[in-house]
């Protein structure tokens, strides 16, 4: 029996100790892809989870555990919370301003256009802006050469038309004393009876004629007068003591008037004496009377408060892009002030003065309890977690509602403010008055001054034990 080579033994040994087994690069490279994503979703996974645990970590430091004992019974919506308290101010007594704020321009008492009636060339002007003018004053002058002749034949025609009635008048006194002979020949039967026919109509055709050129005599006259007075109209003359304005022409310009006559001069009569008028919304319209005092302010004298007067508050609307409001004239003395027209002023009108109301704030009247302790829980911890007070969020929808909606009908202002008894709010029946936005008067209903009324409800963010 043939024996086996034992180096060819080790030596394939060998050979596969040393040579390890190797795979393809595509195989490769795949199984580093799986292990690179895999390492990806290890990372996210871990940060999800850590965010998860610090939220409610978070919310477990912030929020705390509220004892259950401690909670208000769910059948006393009015128990105020273990958590919560109340917000309360003072209900006072004094004055109450109601005002009515307004915009408008300083204007003079008076303000005059002055323009002309007639087309021509300027041929004059005799003032300049800011001077100080009479009525009766001549301030400017067309070219009157054309209104002159017109003057002057309209003069001939009057002139003609007399001679024409003297004619008549000469021809008259013929005819009725042919007339006359006439009636005397025929009364002796010396002439037929048809010459004193045409006898007497010559005499009433004369007097006709005479009429007739009478009545042409006065159209010359009135001619002539228009004429005259298109003369006059040549030369402006300023309608009111004042001062001027606004001059808008100069000498050499052409003056046309049409349907819309041109302005030439703008007059003011007194600039001691000024006025305001000012764009009063609808709804303050019913409360804006005659004779209520005012107060505005100009951007000129550094906002200074200046008084006034309101003089009259127009009937007639004026509506501008579906805006209705309605103008107010408010007057004050300008002697010393110098207000010039133009002005934008910022006016307040005083529409109601209350002296020595009881007084409570706003807040109090829009303030409500929350409907149940369900209700309260809810907003209390939706609040935690936005970082609002308890009492925004409780009376929110109470302030929402307009003051209409939060009384009932027919019952007027009556309303409800809340008072703290006990740990409890109760509810207080009073009657509303005047506001001026931040306080409102109580017209009746037993609130004293001094008594403290809620206005808003705040919550602790722990409870102490």
């Amino acid at each position: 029996m043939p024996q086996k080579n034992p180096t060819f033994l080790i030596t394939a040994a060998q050979s596969r100790a040393i040579v390890p087994y190797s795979d393809a690069p595509e195989v490769k490279q795949e199984r580093q892809k799986r292990s690179f994503w895999f390492g990806i979703d290890q990372v996210i996974n871990t940060l999800v989870m850590m965010a998860v645990v610090g939220v409610f970590a978070g919310y477990s430091v912030l929020v705390g555990t509220t004892p259950i004992s401690e909670a208000p019974p769910a059948s006393d919506p009015l128990a105020s919370p273990a958590a919560s308290r109340f917000v309360t101010a003072p209900v006072t007594k004094g004055d109450l301003l109601v005002r009515v704020s307004a915009t408008g321009t300083v204007e003079p008492v008076r303000l005059v256009d002055v323009s002309t009636e007639l087309s021509g060339t300027i041929k004059a002007v005799h003032v300049e802006n800011n001077d100080i003018v009479k009525a009766g004053q001549v301030i400017a002058e067309l070219d009157s050469e054309t209104q002159t002749i017109e003057f002057r034949r309209a003069e001939a025609q009057v002139a003609a038309a007399k001679a024409r009635v003297k004619e008549a008048e000469a021809a008259t006194v013929a005819a009725s004393k042919e007339l006359a002979r006439k009636k005397t020949l025929a009364a002796r039967d010396l002439a037929p009876a048809r010459d004193l026919d045409n006898a007497s109509a010559s005499s009433q055709q004369t007097r006709a004629t005479v009429d007739a050129l009478s009545a042409d005599l006065k159209a010359a006259e009135a001619n002539l007068a228009i004429a005259r007075t298109n003369v006059q109209k040549g030369r402006i003359v300023s309608p009111i003591d004042g001062i001027v304005l606004r001059r808008n022409i100069e000498p050499g310009q052409t003056v046309a008037a049409t349907l819309q006559s041109p302005v030439l001069f703008r007059l003011a009569q007194d600039l001691e004496r000024m006025q305001i008028r000012v764009d009063i919304d609808e709804a303050d319209a019913l409360t804006v009377r005659a004779g209520q005092p005012a107060s505005f302010t100009v951007q000129a004298l550094r906002d200074r408060p200046l008084e006034a007067r309101v003089e009259k508050l127009h009937v007639g609307a004026e509506v501008v892009q579906g805006v209705v409001t309605y103008k107010a004239i408010l007057s004050f003395d300008n002697s010393g002030l110098g207000l010039r027209p133009g002005m934008t002023a910022m006016a307040d009108i005083v529409v109601e003065n209350v002296r020595g109301g009881v007084l409570v704030p706003n807040a109090a009247l829009r303030f409500s309890p929350p409907a149940d302790a369900e209700t309260e829980g809810m907003l209390t911890a939706g609040s935690r977690l936005l970082g609002v007070s308890v009492g925004e969020a409780s009376a929110s929808n109470d302030r929402t509602r307009a003051p209409s909606e939060a009384r009932g009908p027919g019952q007027g202002n009556r309303q409800r403010v809340w008072v703290a008894d006990r740990g409890k709010a109760k509810s207080i029946e009073v009657e509303a008055g005047a506001s001026d936005g931040s306080m409102t008067e109580i017209v009746r209903g037993p609130l004293k001054p001094g008594q403290r009324v809620i206005v808003d409800l705040t919550t602790d963010s722990r409870v102490q034990p």
